[in-house]
Protein backbone atom coordinates (compact mmCIF):
# COMPACT_ATOMS: atom_id res chain seq x y z
CA UNK A 1 0.00 0.00 0.00
CA UNK A 2 1.64 3.39 -1.14
CA UNK A 3 2.28 6.36 1.76
CA UNK A 4 -0.77 8.51 0.11
CA UNK A 5 -3.46 5.78 1.32
CA UNK A 6 -2.63 4.49 5.12
CA UNK A 7 -5.34 3.86 7.01
CA UNK A 8 -5.45 4.95 10.83
CA UNK A 9 -7.30 7.18 13.22
CA UNK A 10 -7.65 10.78 13.45
CA UNK A 11 -9.88 12.21 16.11
CA UNK A 12 -12.84 14.22 14.66
CA UNK A 13 -12.16 17.31 16.27
CA UNK A 14 -9.34 18.04 13.69
CA UNK A 15 -11.74 17.16 10.86
CA UNK A 16 -13.38 19.79 9.02
CA UNK A 17 -16.12 17.85 7.17
CA UNK A 18 -17.13 19.38 3.27
CA UNK A 19 -19.65 17.21 2.21
CA UNK A 20 -17.96 13.69 1.79
CA UNK A 21 -14.56 15.07 1.73
CA UNK A 22 -13.00 15.79 5.54
CA UNK A 23 -10.01 18.19 5.62
CA UNK A 24 -7.33 17.98 8.02
CA UNK A 25 -7.36 21.56 10.17
CA UNK A 26 -4.10 20.26 12.39
CA UNK A 27 -1.17 17.83 11.83
CA UNK A 28 -1.82 14.56 12.88
CA UNK A 29 0.46 11.53 14.03
CA UNK A 30 -1.31 8.20 15.46
CA UNK A 31 1.82 7.00 16.79
CA UNK A 32 1.34 5.11 20.26
CA UNK A 33 4.77 5.81 22.44
CA UNK A 34 6.15 2.53 23.98
CA UNK A 35 7.32 3.22 27.72
CA UNK A 36 8.71 1.51 30.90
CA UNK A 37 7.14 1.94 34.19
CA UNK A 38 9.74 4.65 35.52
CA UNK A 39 10.60 6.49 32.15
CA UNK A 40 10.73 10.18 32.39
CA UNK A 41 8.55 12.36 29.64
CA UNK A 42 7.71 15.81 28.57
CA UNK A 43 3.97 16.43 28.54
CA UNK A 44 3.20 18.43 25.05
CA UNK A 45 -0.62 18.29 24.93
CA UNK A 46 -3.86 16.07 25.67
CA UNK A 47 -6.05 14.54 23.32
CA UNK A 48 -9.35 12.17 23.99
CA UNK A 49 -7.53 10.78 27.04
CA UNK A 50 -4.13 10.68 25.71
CA UNK A 51 -1.18 12.83 26.32
CA UNK A 52 1.28 13.50 23.28
CA UNK A 53 5.04 13.28 24.69
CA UNK A 54 8.69 12.96 24.13
CA UNK A 55 10.65 9.62 26.21
CA UNK A 56 13.59 11.41 27.64
CA UNK A 57 15.99 9.10 27.27
CA UNK A 58 15.50 9.18 23.06
CA UNK A 59 13.93 12.20 22.39
CA UNK A 60 10.98 9.83 20.92
CA UNK A 61 7.53 11.05 20.46
CA UNK A 62 4.14 9.44 20.42
CA UNK A 63 0.44 9.24 22.49
CA UNK A 64 0.66 7.68 25.63
CA UNK A 65 -2.31 6.55 27.45
CA UNK A 66 -3.40 9.42 30.29
CA UNK A 67 -4.22 6.15 33.02
CA UNK A 68 -0.35 5.19 32.67
CA UNK A 69 1.07 8.93 33.16
CA UNK A 70 2.07 10.19 36.59
CA UNK A 71 3.46 13.39 38.10
CA UNK A 72 5.05 11.36 41.04
CA UNK A 73 9.07 11.48 41.05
Amino acid sequence: MDEQHLEGWVPEQIIEKDGEIGILTAAYSAKELNVDAGDRVVFMHELNGWSWCELESTGECGWIPNEYLSTER
